[in-house]
């Protein structure tokens, strides 16, 4: 099926994938972001919308970091157990 750049499907699917943890996407899964429940989310304004604070950082160079990222935004969360070091 061929698709034009602005059509319905193609927006649809283009908002699906920008919906999707980039960090978790870097550990290989495909996990739906958590926006405001997430400690690295930056709520958006009157002119901004919200986001991510790693979307202009690319983490992936890095061996091991999105994960560590993720298990430090999991030990952020409220209800969170004080196991974690870091």
């Amino acid at each position: 099926m061929l698709r034009v750049g602005n059509s319905p499907t193609l927006r649809s699917e283009m908002a699906a994938a920008e919906n999707l943890c980039r960090l978790e996407q870097i550990e290989g899964r495909e996990v739906r972001c958590p926006e405001e429940k997430c400690a690295f989310w930056e709520p958006g304004g009157a002119a901004l919308e919200g986001r991510c604070a790693f979307d202009a950082v690319d983490v992936s160079r890095e061996p091991g970091l999105a994960a560590w990222l993720l298990e430090f935004r999991d030990a952020l969360a409220p209800g969170a157990e004080a196991q974690h070091r870091f």
